[in-house]
């Protein structure tokens, strides 16, 4: 049994969970499901199949696989969203780069970052978005 750490807002593909154990779950099928709650207890089931994530509470359980080398961190100042282009510096000395086109604009002061890698490249999801990056510094 463990707890998923902070808010608990439901599932959707790509979505990260983070345990109280310090380890990153990353969702990747494409079950959806709003439901809010804080710290909610759960379990980690590993199958035939795969590892598959239970909320206490909820009905179903969602594949996940395991995350390692995640980065936490914050925007060093202002984050304006995805521009193609953008660079952010973080406050833990790096600087990543996007390196696929996604323009969104969502405006946040020194939020939180998460960096991971999947088979899918090296992404960073902040203020509710997630795109491909690279790091230059």
């Amino acid at each position: 049994m463990s707890v998923i750490s902070g808010l608990f807002s439901g599932f959707r593909h790509g979505a990260v969970f983070k345990l109280a154990d310090g380890t990153y779950w990353l969702q990747v099928d494409d079950q959806v499901l709003h439901h809010h709650s804080m710290n909610p207890a759960c379990n980690i089931h590993t199958m035939d199949d795969g590892q598959f994530l239970q909320v206490d509470g909820i009905d179903g359980m969602v594949l996940v696989h395991p995350l390692r080398q995640v980065i936490e961190s914050h925007i060093k100042g202002k984050f304006t969203g995805w521009t193609g282009k953008s660079t952010y510096q973080l406050t833990n000395g790096q600087t990543w780069q996007q390196a696929k086109f996604l323009k969104k604009y969502v405006v946040r002061y020194m939020p939180e970052v998460l960096v991971y890698t999947t088979m899918h490249g090296t992404l960073m999801q902040v203020a509710g978005t997630t795109v491909n990056v690279r790091q230059i510094g």
